[in-house]
């Protein structure tokens, strides 16, 4: 009751009022929810409703639109959390928790393939290819609003060779540089999906310490006014 007081307003229309008291409403019905889901579960919703989106898949509704079946199906579903490797009844209930793994080959994953992402060829994970277009796009959007910016700049620390991935140049507060740097990982791993449904966000926070510690001596080596943003982008 609380809570809604503090949502309701005395110029409120009914219809709004109303709307407020039934997103309350909602919100109380999806709190009991995933108290009753496990943890991969509520990783998954957690992750879905930070990154809302729509599916609409219209028969033949455009000709120029060629996604193979296996491709549209993978994403379908990721997106809908669908078991994507079907038990086999011969090897019992081992299965739904120790799939093969389409990386390495080897039994490590589960029935959603969660892990599978963090897993790749000579210990490169597969989530690494995503990294340099994310990089590419921020530079690009940067230019595209008139921000002076540089894509993998070179080290602003002359005793060392690690570097950001984008210099913003003079948009801080301080009027110094801003330096961006992407990490990507894989959310829904088995090891730490308990963490993450009981604290949305820990992996995102882990992914951001790791550049912040990698990243933020050098970066102020030049300059102290100079800012460091990691970004931290999930399979979601």
């Amino acid at each position: 009751m609380q809570a809604l007081l503090q949502k309701l307003s005395v110029h409120d229309r009914p219809r709004r009022a109303q709307g407020k008291i039934m997103n309350l409403k909602l919100a109380a019905e999806v709190a009991d929810l995933l108290r009753t889901l496990p943890a991969r579960e509520v990783t998954v919703f957690n992750a879905s409703a930070e990154a809302p989106h729509l599916v609409s898949i219209s028969a033949g509704g455009d000709p120029n639109l060629r996604v193979p079946n296996d491709v549209l199906t993978t994403h379908l579903a990721m997106r809908l959390s669908v078991t994507q490797i079907i038990p086999s009844p011969f090897t019992g209930a081992a299965t739904t928790t120790s799939e093969r793994c389409p990386a390495c080959g080897e039994h490590h994953v589960n029935a959603h393939l969660d892990g599978s992402l963090s897993c790749g060829p000579g210990g490169t994970a597969l989530t690494t290819p995503w990294h340099d277009d994310i990089a590419r796009v921020f530079h690009h959007v940067a230019r595209c609003v008139g921000i002076p910016a540089t894509l993998e700049p070179a080290s602003v620390d002359v005793d060392s060779n690690i570097r950001t991935d984008i210099r913003l140049s003079g948009v801080s507060a301080r009027y110094a540089d801003v330096y961006a740097d992407v990490i990507t990982y894989e959310l829904t791993q088995p090891g730490t999906q308990d963490r993450e449904a009981a604290q949305p966000g820990w992996s995102a926070d882990k992914a951001e310490v790791t550049k912040f510690n990698k990243h933020f001596a050098s970066v102020a080596a030049s300059n102290r006014k100079n800012e460091l943003k990691p970004v931290a982008v999930s399979e979601y």
